[in-house]
């Protein structure tokens, strides 16, 4: 082998201009993370006023063991028929899906 000094290796040497270009990407995603951490703090606080103010108005136990949702008109908040008609929906979907699913991928794999 010869020790030959290529024009590649003097590429890889960094000037000025490719690392304030490298620091210049670097401080944009540290200032993107610094937005989107402040961004999500600020969500959290706008939310956690108005729960505050929703959970002095409605227990908690009445909240999720209550079986009448009617916010509007008598300002009952039980969201116990809401929690299980998401999960029938979910088992008759799976239901639907797995089956479906598994059939196509058995097809798929053996033709």
């Amino acid at each position: 082998m010869s020790n030959e000094t290529s024009t590649d290796a003097t590429d890889l040497r960094r000037n000025g201009f490719v690392v304030r270009k490298e620091q210049a990407y670097a401080a944009l995603i540290a200032g993107c993370g610094v937005l989107t951490i402040l961004v999500t703090v600020g969500i959290v606080l706008s939310l956690s006023g108005r729960a505050v103010a929703f959970w002095t108005e409605v227990p908690p136990v009445e909240f999720f063991t209550g079986t009448n949702w009617s916010p509007i008109i008598s300002q009952s908040y039980g969201v116990l028929p809401l929690v299980s008609g998401t999960l029938i929906v979910t088992v008759c979907s799976a239901a639907i899906a797995l089956p479906v699913g598994l059939a196509a991928a058995i097809y798929l794999s053996e033709y």
